[in-house]
Order: structure tokens, then C-alpha cells, then sequence
């Protein structure tokens, strides 16, 4: 956005520069070629009406500008290839004005500020061929050596000024490229600030939910434990209900699990520990399973490394990864999720594979890119991924990335098993 902003502003300038360039020019040259009538100048006739027809052309490229400034490129054109020719003109009837040729470098310099290094250099070798000829074959009051001085300062000059705007581009492209970076750096922080605010809100919310509830949890699992002995003791204990009653048990137990699972996740702790993958897996498959009671889960088991990290954050970015899976699952009929722990050297990769028929090309590029979804119409807002990936990668010095297979999408999150930079 900065560099349109500053695109458009410095053309604004570019315009406004050229509106009081052609304007100067048309008035001098006005004056000038009228005042030669009374012989203040001494133009030949033929100067003269090149003069007023030159005066014209500058008014004409004025009006134009003004009322159609999205032909600047044009009006600049013309403009500069007006002057070559109204110049070289000169360059041959004014003989007594000796410095008559300076006027040429201000017109490759305009050639260069209004059109670019291209069209300077262009003007500065078609100043040069059309001067230097002309003074081989006519007497226009210069030496050969003025004229060698003349064409050398020419092309010395235009190649001093490619290279200076050369410089000044590349200078502002990298400078540019830096802003960029510090703004992407900035909003990456801020997004990782605001998730991490958002996550301690919601466990002084899980806090006060958790103290609310364990002990109504509590009362009802003693109730539950009364109901079953007052049955056993007056012998009304049928298989049904106690199976019932084990069930009942179990739920309560449950949620108070729950409860205590969702605490461990959202309170922050920022000292890398030791833990098992395969149990950080398990358990965000259970905070997950209502969430996937429609879809045929496919875990590999068998490989169950210690790895040493930040276990909260992973468990954030496999929350965050299979809830992307399962939203790209809700259209599908054939809902299936593979995850995957492989070993390598030094490293362990987690992969999260679904069946949704993969991310479009033009989208696979973008996944990552903060703000970027394909879920609006949803609420979708686009930080999901762009988080999971900071956090991997900066937090826990590891990769996340994603490819298609035959079936859909494929999450890799790769990490060292030493806890040091993959």
C-alpha cells in the first residue's frame, strides 16, 4: 500500500512540475518569437514561425494535461521531441548565440525526469545525431573541437544520470523491501500478542468456569454413588441401571477432565519441557472428539518420540490444523483424516492428511499469508494458519508446511528432537 501511495504521489508531482515547465516555456517562447516582429531578438523569419508554432505546441500539451492527466506519458513526449526539433532549429539559424547548444541538456535531463532512463538515453543519442551531422554538412559556428566537447559532455552526462536513477531505483526498492518487512514483522507480532491475550482471557474464563462447576461435578458424582449403594442395599440394583449409573459416572469424570485438560492449554508457559508427541496427539484428539464424531480418523500409534519444546503451542497448532481439515471436510461425503509421525534424522515430523481433493494452485501459494481466507462467507478471518505457522517457526524453531496428495491437503510440521532449529 506505502508504495502505491507514494506511486501516485511522486506522479502527482511529476504532473504538476510539467504543467509549470510547459507553461514557462509556451509564455517565453511567445514573448520572444513576438518580440522579434519589433526587432528586440534578431530571429531569422523561418526561427520565428518555428517559435510560435513551438509556443502552440507547448499550450496545446498544457490544455491536454490539464483536462487529461492520464496521458502525462504522451504530453511528455511530445513535449521533449518539440524541443529537439525546435532546438536544433535554433542550433542552425542563430549562429551568433554561442550557447545556444546548452539548451540540449535540459532537454535530456527533462527526458529523463518525466520518461525514464530509457527515453533520456534515446534523447541524448538523437541530440547527437542530429547535431553532429548537421555540423559536418552545414557551417553552424562551431569547431570541431566544440562540437567533440559537446558530444562527449552529452553522452558523459546521460550516463552519469542513468547510473545516479539507476541507484536511486535500487536504493529505493531495498529500502522499500525493508519497510515491508518490518510492517509484516510488526503485524506478525501484533497477531502473536492478541492471540496470546485472547488465549489468557480464556483461561481466567476456564478458571472461573472450572470453579463454578467442580463442585456441582463433585455432589452429583457422590449423589450418583448414593443412588448406587441405597440400590445395592435394598437389593434394586438391575444390571441396566448400574450399567447406566458407570456411564453417568464416567461423563462427570469426564468433564471435570475436560475442564482440566482446557486449563493446561491455555495457561502460558513459556519453559521448554519434555514430553511425549504421541500423548500431546492423543490428547487434542480428546478436547477434539465431538468435533470429529463424523469423520474415520486414521492415527499411527506406533512411533511416540520425547521431544523437547513447548508443549501448549503444539497442542494449539495440531488444534489449529485439524480444525482446518474438518472444515474442509463439512462438503465432503468420504470424511477421513490420516495423521502420521515419522522419524528422521534429528528430526519428527507430524503429518495431518484429509480427504477434502487437495488447495487449488493459486491458493496453495497463500495459505500462510496473515488475512488470507477462503472462508468469509463462514467467518473465516484468515490468522489460523499464518499463527500456527509463526509459532512453529519461531517459537519452536521447526517448519510447517503444506503439499497435496492424492487424497487432499497434507500438514508438516517438522521439528528437531533436540528442541534446536530444523
Amino acid at each position: 500500500m506505502s508504495v502505491i501511495i507514494k506511486s501516485k504521489e511522486q506522479h502527482s508531482f511529476r504532473v504538476h512540475l510539467l504543467k509549470i515547465i510547459l507553461f514557462v516555456t509556451f509564455s517565453y517562447t511567445l514573448f520572444k518569437a513576438t518580440a522579434s516582429l519589433w526587432g528586440i531578438f534578431p530571429l531569422s523569419e523561418y526561427y520565428r514561425y518555428t517559435l510560435f508554432t513551438y509556443s502552440l505546441v507547448n499550450l496545446l500539451c498544457l490544455w491536454v494535461l490539464i483536462k487529461h492527466s492520464e496521458h502525462f506519458s504522451t504530453v511528455a513526449q511530445v513535449a521533449t521531441l518539440a524541443s529537439v526539433v525546435n532546438f536544433s532549429v535554433m542550433a542552425y539559424s542563430s549562429t551568433y548565440d554561442e550557447f545556444r547548444l546548452a539548451w540540449f541538456f535540459f532537454t535530456s535531463v527533462a527526458a529523463f525526469m518525466f520518461l525514464g532512463k530509457r527515453y533520456g538515453i534515446f534523447i541524448t543519442f538523437l541530440v547527437i545525431a542530429i547535431i553532429v551531422p548537421m555540423h559536418v554538412v552545414y557551417d553552424i559556428g562551431f569547431s570541431r573541437y566544440a562540437m567533440t566537447t559537446f558530444a562527449s559532455a552529452m553522452l558523459i552526462f546521460a550516463i552519469f544520470i542513468y547510473a545516479y536513477l539507476d541507484k536511486i531505483a535500487r536504493d529505493e526498492k531495498s529500502f522499500q523491501a525493508k519497510i515491508d518487512e518490518e510492517v509484516e514483522k510488526r503485524q506478525a507480532q501484533e497477531v502473536l500478542l492478541l492471540r496470546k491475550q485472547r488465549m489468557a482471557n480464556m483461561g481466567e474464563m476456564i478458571d472461573a468456569i472450572a470453579h463454578q462447576w467442580r463442585q456441582p461435578l463433585n455432589q452429583s458424582n457422590m449423589l450418583i454413588l448414593d443412588i448406587e449403594d441405597t440400590l445395592k442395599d435394598e437389593q434394586h440394583l438391575s444390571p441396566h441401571v448400574e450399567t447406566q449409573l458407570d456411564k453417568l459416572t464416567k461423563v462427570t469424570s469426564h468433564m471435570s477432565q475436560t475442564i482440566d485438560d482446557f486449563r493446561k492449554m491455555l495457561h502460558e508457559n513459556k519453559e521448554k519441557t519434555t514430553f511425549f508427541v504421541g500423548d500431546t496427539i492423543e490428547e487434542v484428539l480428546t478436547l477434539m472428539q465431538s468435533n470429529l464424531r463424523d469423520v474415520t480418523l486414521i492415527y499411527n500409534k506406533a512411533l511416540d518420540d520425547e521431544i523437547l519444546g513447548y508443549k501448549n503451542e503444539l497442542t494449539q497448532v495440531l488444534i489449529i490444523l485439524l480444525s482446518n481439515s474438518i472444515d474442509a471436510l463439512k462438503e465432503k461425503e468420504n470424511k477421513k483424516i490420516w495423521i502420521e509421525v515419522l522419524k528422521n534424522t534429528g528430526t519428527l515430523s507430524i503429518n495431518i492428511k484429509d480427504s477434502a481433493g487437495g488447495i487449488g494452485a493459486d491458493v496453495l501459494q497463500k495459505v500462510f499469508d496473515p488475512y488470507f481466507t477462503t472462508k468469509k462467507q463462514t467467518g473465516g478471518t484468515g490468522l489460523g494458519l499464518y499463527v500456527a505457522k509463526m509459532m512453529v517457526e519461531q517459537n519452536m524453531l521447526g517448519s510447517l508446511s503444506v503439499s497435496n496428495s492424492k487424497e487432499g491437503a497434507v500438514f508438516s510440521v517438522t521439528l528437531k528432537i533436540g528442541g534446536e532449529k530444523v
